[in-house]
């Protein structure tokens, strides 16, 4: 009898895509369930600098600018992104752009620095969303370590919207090299948004990561993204050679951040924003892992 062996290996997953990672390790979680900006954990974070943004319910804002309110939507015939539908739950974050204004921003601390972090929310695109017209970008989301931009000694990072065609969103990041300079180039600008996704909830996560050492050019800037109803996230942007500096007095690692933001392109309509079940973490939030390999043992 001849015995003939052969050895193959398959490949388990996608490349294109990613999953939930089982357990990570979660360090905030706010659904703006409590009707107001006061969640916080053990590690100091905090909700602070609201620019135009309200906790709302369907029907009510509840909370604006560190006081409770109840202010019934009246609004809604002239404001088409009235919609105030919450993702999870009966509130969100609701971000006012009214038209031809540029500001809306939502700022928030993490306590304790962090040299990797992880941020997933959701996100629902503006109801009527078009791109508006003159000088890009708008700004979508930042972090950074001891001073925003120029003022800090470490890093910003950002990602921010571009123009594309047809009122359309393009979605790129940049970083700052620390040492009191402003931001590099946009990289990796891809297409992000379309006006037919107007109404659409999208789940995104961010994760960023500084230098190991001064001068070592191994940070790290990655983006996934799921729209509601995927069960896989799509990678949107990734390196692992960034020079992300954290600064010579510290803090050791990112400090502040802030969602969405000023918007250079202002809007021709008035736009509303929704964010929902923003959660922080310091392990991976997705499954970033390549696809095992399975060895066979097949006996003819």
């Amino acid at each position: 009898m001849k015995v003939k062996i052969t050895l193959f290996s398959i490949y388990v997953g996608m490349l294109s895509v990613t999953s939930f990672q089982a357990h990570p390790d979660i360090l905030f979680e706010d659904s703006f369930e409590s009707g107001d900006m006061s969640s916080t954990n053990s590690l100091g974070f905090g909700w602070w600098g609201s620019g135009s943004t309200s906790v709302v319910n369907g029907t009510y804002e509840v909370y604006t600018n560190t006081t409770k309110t109840n202010t019934k939507k009246s609004n809604a015939a002239g404001f088409p992104g009235g919609d105030w539908t919450a993702k999870d739950g009966s509130y969100s974050l609701r971000f006012r752009y009214p038209a031809g204004t540029h500001e809306s921003e939502q700022r928030f601390g993490l306590g304790t620095p962090q040299k990797d972090v992880w941020i997933r929310y959701w996100i629902r695109v503006p109801t009527n969303y078009r791109h508006g017209p003159g000088r890009d970008p708008n700004k979508f989301f930042s972090l950074w370590t001891d001073g925003y931009s120029q003022k800090g000694d470490g890093s910003t990072v950002w990602l921010s919207m571009w123009r594309g065609s047809n009122g359309d969103s393009k979605l790129g990041f940049t970083y700052s090299l620390g040492g009191y300079r402003t931001s590099e180039g946009f990289k990796q600008v891809i297409p992000f948004i379309k006006t037919t996704d107007a109404g659409k909830w999208m789940q995104m996560v961010i994760h960023v990561k500084t230098e190991s050492s001064p001068g070592a050019s191994d940070g790290v800037f990655q983006t996934f993204r799921r729209w509601d109803g995927e069960s896989k996230f799509t990678k949107l942007h990734g390196t692992k050679t960034a020079p992300i500096k954290i600064p010579k007095a510290g803090p050791n690692g990112f400090k502040t951040g802030y969602i969405l933001g000023y918007a250079n392109a202002a809007y021709t309509e008035n736009t509303e924003w929704l964010v929902d079940d923003f959660t922080v973490a310091d392990t991976p939030l997705i499954s970033t892992s390549t696809p095992k390999a399975v060895t066979s043992l097949v006996v003819e």
